[in-house]
């Protein structure tokens, strides 16, 4: 874990921890909103394509995909 050293003047070592915890806080936050935002982009382009390869009958073949694409994302993501 990185150390972070945040400069306050006058400040004493609560408000530091303070400033850390939120900061910690806030880039979870922002990975968590990304990480939802594109995963709801990827649901959304797989049920697209699931409805028009309904029409071709590859159903099996986009969900191989669909499944090693997601263990791929959520590897990188962890």
């Amino acid at each position: 874990m990185h150390i972070f050293r945040i400069r306050i003047k006058g400040g004493n070592v609560m408000e530091q921890e303070d400033l850390r915890e939120k900061y910690i806080s806030y880039i979870k936050n922002k990975r968590r909103k990304k990480f939802l935002i594109l995963f709801s982009i990827y649901q959304l382009m797989f049920f697209i394509t699931v409805i028009l390869s309904l029409n071709f009958q590859l159903i099996n073949i986009v969900y191989l995909i669909y499944c090693l694409d997601v263990d791929i994302i959520v590897s990188i993501f962890t």
